[in-house]
């Protein structure tokens, strides 16, 4: 499991207590207000978790392709503060082994034409470059190679709708997607919890 964007490891451990045999967390983010101290927080959590969890300081676009491949991918609030999310979304296909599934939430623009806005400086925060529709997400990944996407998750402010099609969830799915449910990010901008499969 290759968990993206991985901060100080919460949805890492989160994995790893739910089953993940092999967790790989990575990061890259260089604003040192917001994350001086994540390599040591990470290290503390691992340490009173006892936990296997393996982090690393690398870019996604840097990380090499794996063989085997990961069996799921948590892409976690990343890809809308990427210039160039389409090729973000092309590298984690090449990660994914074929079936394996991508968990991608974050910030999107209401709407129902597919489109990715990018953000003028004094528009939003600095670090945030880009917003897709939900329909947006869904045409990028499959134009990077994904089988299908699926919504199952969207906040509107504090306000939370959940949907699951067709097939039960996984225990870690369920447990991701309720974990999503309770934080409800406060954020005056809507968000969007997918379900990718390769």
């Amino acid at each position: 499991m290759l968990d993206i964007g991985a901060w100080d490891g919460f949805f890492s451990f989160l994995a790893e207590g739910r089953h993940a045999t092999q967790v790989l967390a990575i990061d890259s983010f260089q604003n040192p207000e917001d994350h001086a101290d994540t390599p040591r927080t990470f290290a503390l959590a691992k340490e009173a978790l006892g936990s296997k969890v393996e982090y690393r300081h690398i870019d996604l676009m840097d990380l090499p392709v794996t063989t085997p491949p990961f069996d799921t991918v948590f892409f976690f609030g990343v890809y809308y503060h990427l210039k160039e999310p389409m090729a973000a979304l092309e590298k984690i296909r090449s990660l994914l082994r074929p079936g394996g599934k991508l968990f991608l939430e974050g910030m999107i623009r209401l709407g129902n034409q597919p489109e990715l806005h990018y953000f003028a400086p004094e528009e939003i925060e600095p670090t945030t470059c880009c917003a897709a529709t939900i329909s947006g997400l869904e045409r990028m990944c499959q134009l990077a190679g994904f089988r299908s996407a699926r919504m199952l998750s969207r906040t509107d402010g504090i306000k939370t709708r959940v949907w699951f099609y067709s097939t039960p969830p996984s225990r870690l799915q369920w447990g991701v997607v309720s974990l999503y449910r309770h934080l409800a990010f406060p954020s005056a901008r809507p968000r969007a919890f997918l379900e990718v499969l390769g």
